[in-house]
């Protein structure tokens, strides 16, 4: 990948005058989803909120919001590129033939590099703050009718206590109050089929969360 981590990709946004940079303070209640409701209608560029009210922390937002930027973050100059090139790896006629076989080593190398890498120790494990309050984290109320501020796209892992086996999910989380959150999962969903079986076992159902602001 290019980028080394999103500071990376802010950068680049920056250079290609793909970025707004917005020093005035904001509020994260339903001000900065009105701003950027009205920005996104127009293709506007991402924004990069520097002051929002009561966080010490910038806000990025849209900044994926336009074929170019995809284009930016994915690398590529079309995003059909990836489609395409999705298509041949489960396009089982390629493969058909010992010289077609041959001629997929490639690419199908390339999938070498999609497992996860274990390592002892990551940034994810550090601790920065040893008293951790979810109202300092500049977290959006998008609606007037919302229920209350919402971390919208966050990464949930769970771990099935019978198989071990672990789930990755994205799902709404409502923020209650400054160290509490209620997940939101359908029916259907393998996060809260995990659920079920800890609340037959009893006790707590260990949860990381993982996401970016």
């Amino acid at each position: 990948m290019a980028y080394k981590d999103l500071h990376d990709f802010v950068a680049a946004l920056d250079q290609e005058q793909e970025l707004k940079r917005i020093k005035v303070e904001v509020d994260a209640e339903l001000e900065v989803t009105e701003i950027t409701d009205q920005i996104s209608k127009q293709n506007g560029p991402a924004l990069l909120f520097d002051n929002v009210k009561g966080s010490k922390f910038p806000l990025i937002i849209i900044a994926m919001g336009s074929y170019k930027r995809m284009n930016m973050a994915l690398e590529v100059d079309d995003l059909d590129i990836i489609g395409n090139q999705i298509g041949e790896f489960i396009d089982m006629t390629t493969y058909l033939g010992l010289m077609n076989k041959f001629k997929a080593l490639p690419k199908l190398s390339r999938l070498v590099n999609v497992f996860p890498l274990k390592v002892p120790k990551g940034s994810c494990q550090d601790v920065v703050e040893m008293d951790p309050d979810l109202n300092t984290l500049p977290i959006l109320k998008c609606w007037p009718k919302d229920g209350g501020k919402f971390i919208t796209l966050p990464l949930i892992m769970t771990k099935d206590p019978e198989t071990g086996q672990q789930n990755m999910g994205m799902y709404r989380m409502q923020v209650y109050d400054k160290n509490t959150t209620g997940m939101h999962w359908h029916l259907h969903k393998d996060g809260r089929e995990i659920y079920e079986k800890y609340k037959k076992l009893g006790g707590k159902m260990p949860v990381f969360c993982c996401f970016r602001l």
